[in-house]
């Protein structure tokens, strides 16, 4: 139940942390955070996805998303390579690993999700990712 309902920046973030109180025990998979789970899919839905592309992608400074795919990658779920057009640019790949652990995280963030959104309709539901996606982010 939502004290303040007079701000859609508000009313986001309760979402936000409803959405992601129960992430280790429903979500989680081998440790993977909501931010690593973020790049895991990117990753995966856009092929030849650079480091620079990423940080666009995720809103995040560069040296802080290179921090990050260094953390995936000690984790074996993310390579990267030189690209074969840009030799100055790094292409980032999951590992089968990787793809493995998105898989899981994604079934499992399927039934999270299933969950949540009990109480909608399929065209609610429809709705509701249509507006959530015409909101103007950084």
């Amino acid at each position: 139940m939502s004290l303040t309902t007079d701000s859609i920046s508000i009313q986001l973030l309760e979402s936000y942390q409803s959405l992601f109180a129960g992430f280790p025990q429903r979500v989680q998979v081998d440790g993977l955070t909501p931010g690593w789970l973020h790049i895991l899919m990117l990753v995966d839905r856009n092929p030849d996805l650079s480091q620079t592309g990423l940080a666009r992608a995720t809103h995040v400074e560069p040296a802080t998303v290179v921090n990050k795919i260094d953390q995936l990658e000690k984790r074996g779920w993310l390579r990267r390579a030189r690209s074969r057009t840009d030799r100055r640019t790094h292409t980032l790949f999951l590992t089968r690993r990787g793809q493995e652990i998105l898989q899981q995280a994604k079934t499992n963030l399927d039934e999270n999700e299933r969950r949540l959104t009990r109480n909608l309709s399929t065209d609610e539901k429809a709705t509701l990712f249509d507006l959530l996606r015409r909101i103007d982010t950084p």
